[in-house]
């Protein structure tokens, strides 16, 4: 009998889609949604949403490298996922006039969510690893050398940004908090990767540090607006 490889990449890709969908089954209940079209078309954005976005991941780690020959050689990148989904979803919810912000702070538990699982995932296929570091590291069959579990450090942020959102995290404020805590963390884990993602300024810094830096400015930039608006008017009538 020969032996059964057992792809845990694809497992924990899966076990991640399917706990991140039965999340968002479970908050769109615990706060009350009622939104007809989301209730009949749910399972076919989701869906929808999931084949654009690996596709959108596909394409963007082939811009990385510059290279268009072949969609997918060089794997996927989450950022590019998040984007065109973000992106699409805002399309086309607010076509049929589905509240974006209440969808996005609903997804929010299930990206985290189905991200944490996947990155076990990456670590099982040995992909988006961390520099060599002879103190304290791990060794796996296939790298076959010491190195920082970038890609458990990321699951393990993941899920406590998971449990953050559902204990401490406002419902409304969860977008706000997602989109500065993972680039935040994304930024540092970065600097100990040692896979091949492409560079930016001498290959100094990479793609996805570029990206979470601009979403940390967009998300302060927000968050200074939304701060100055709720200020009282300092204008004062003069009575004369």
């Amino acid at each position: 009998m020969s032996n059964q490889l057992i792809p845990f990449y694809n497992l924990f890709i899966g076990i991640g889609i399917i706990a991140g969908y039965k999340c968002f089954e479970k908050n769109e209940l615990l706060h009350n949604i009622n939104d007809e079209y989301l209730r009949r078309n749910k399972e076919w954005i989701i869906i929808g949403l999931l084949i654009s976005s690996f596709l959108g991941a596909a394409i963007f780690e082939n811009l990385y490298h510059k290279d268009f020959s072949r969609i997918g050689k060089y794997g996927i990148t989450f950022y590019g996922g998040l984007i065109t989904g973000i992106v699409l979803a805002f399309g086309l919810l607010k076509f049929n006039r589905v509240r974006f912000k209440l969808m996005l702070n609903l997804a929010v538990p299930s990206i985290l969510l189905a991200h944490a699982f996947g990155r076990i995932g990456c670590f099982c296929a040995g992909c988006c690893y961390g520099k060599y570091f002879n103190e304290v590291g791990i060794e796996t069959s296939i790298l076959k050398n010491i190195r920082i579990p970038t890609q458990l450090i990321e699951s393990s942020v993941l899920f406590g940004g998971f449990v953050i959102v559902n204990k401490w995290i406002t419902f409304e404020q969860r977008y706000l908090f997602y989109l500065t805590y993972y680039p935040l963390c994304r930024f540092s884990i970065e600097c100990y990767r040692a896979d091949e993602r492409g560079g930016l300024l001498l290959n100094k810094i990479s793609p996805s540090q570029v990206i979470s830096f601009s979403l940390i400015c967009i998300m302060l930039i927000s968050l200074a607006i939304k701060k100055i608006g709720c200020l009282p008017s300092t204008n004062k009538r003069t009575i004369v």
